[in-house]
């Protein structure tokens, strides 16, 4: 599927309060939309790390610096990660 893009104003006093530059806060938003969305059930751990722009492992990593569960995983999408791990291993 062809990649989408996304585009919205920020204030410049945001970055000034944030102490960020515009990449940093782009790469930021990213995570933090992906890690809410995958909390939210949304998205599927592989998805959400996709959307991030990380890898899955990254992406498990920062979930769990953040207290975000993996436990409430649903089964089918579990099963259907071990499988995508199994095959990117092999």
């Amino acid at each position: 599927m062809p990649t989408q893009h996304l585009e919205f104003d920020i204030p410049g006093d945001i970055l000034i309060a944030l102490n960020n530059n515009i990449n940093e806060l782009k790469m930021q938003m990213r995570i933090f939309t992906a890690m809410k969305l995958f909390e939210m059930g949304k998205l599927s751990l592989g998805k959400a790390a996709k959307l991030a722009g990380i890898s899955y492992w990254n992406f498990s990593e920062i979930l769990s610096e953040n207290k975000i569960s993996l436990a409430n995983y649903p089964d089918e999408d579990l099963k259907k990660e071990i499988s995508m791990l199994e095959d990117e291993l092999l």
